[in-house]
């Protein structure tokens, strides 16, 4: 292993063992490499670490090749709802910097009903975490997407942590999901800047 390498190691288990563990109960996060790298980026933690006194936390990360990375978080804290977005300069696929636009927003207890409505609809907590599509095949081929954008939804609920990881999405449910969480956020972004 070089040393570059090495380092990127030891700082990625730094930095998933450096966040407190507020609650015990809360299942094993998957949040290491590459998405522990995006949620650093964008100033967020794991959902996970975050869970003292949440009693809902929701969280879907959009990281576009060509745009400008994008957050949206949802924590019910007892009868508080609050929605936090963040949209991030630069290119996902390229490099980013620092926060653009970034929006804290009380949400409503129909919005929240709306959104986990459109969670039931798409069978979201028994969709699995990668999609087949792009795994290697028998005859080592596998199925690429140049230039997409990958979404990364999760959730923590009555202390289990649920997270589906997908490149070039082709889920209308899972569009729509995304969808209503920008509407929610206020954060003006092209449909076209989410894939």
């Amino acid at each position: 292993m070089n040393v570059i390498g090495a380092t990127l190691l030891l700082s990625c288990c730094f930095a998933v063992n450096g966040f407190p563990q507020t609650q015990k109960k809360v299942e094993r996060s998957t949040d290491s490499g590459p998405r522990l790298d995006k949620l650093l980026k964008l100033s967020e933690l794991p959902l996970s670490s975050n869970q003292s006194a949440t009693n809902e936390a929701y969280r879907l990360v959009i990281w576009p090749t060509f745009y400008g990375p994008v957050s949206v978080r949802i924590e019910k804290k007892e009868n508080v709802i609050r929605l936090t977005a963040k949209k991030l300069r630069g290119a996902g696929g390229y490099e980013v910097w620092g926060i653009e636009n970034q929006k804290e927003i009380t949400l409503s207890q129909r919005q929240l009903q709306q959104f986990k409505r459109l969670l039931t609809a798409a069978n979201y907590t028994h969709m699995p975490i990668k999609d087949v599509r792009f795994e290697e095949r028998s005859d080592g081929t596998a199925l690429i997407c140049l230039d997409g954008a990958e979404w990364i939804l999760e959730q923590v609920v009555d202390g289990k942590h649920h997270v589906v990881e997908r490149y070039c999405p082709e889920d209308v449910k899972l569009h729509k999901i995304g969808f209503l969480l920008v509407k929610l956020s206020t954060l003006k972004i092209p449909k076209a800047e989410l894939f």
